[in-house]
């Protein structure tokens, strides 16, 4: 069966997912699908996402291949 090369499911977006079950895939020759409307997200301090610009000071990562982060994984390369 030929379906598009994109196939995606709504889950993360829905309202209710309690009760959501994870069988309404859905199909596109592209992404973003047809009918997509950009949102712009902050990230905020805490790690999570808002629609709304976070307030206080901004956060930085400063990165430096020659001095990486320890990890408890070990090399992963």
């Amino acid at each position: 069966m030929d379906r598009p090369s994109v196939h995606y499911s709504p889950r993360a977006w829905v309202e209710d997912r309690g009760n959501y079950v994870a069988n309404d895939w859905r199909y596109a020759e592209r992404w973003p699908p047809p009918g997509a409307v950009p949102k712009r997200f902050y990230l905020c301090g805490d790690a999570s996402l808002s629609p709304s610009a976070p307030g206080g000071s901004a956060r930085s990562y400063s990165y430096d291949p020659h001095r990486p982060m320890p990890t408890l994984a070990g090399a992963t390369c």
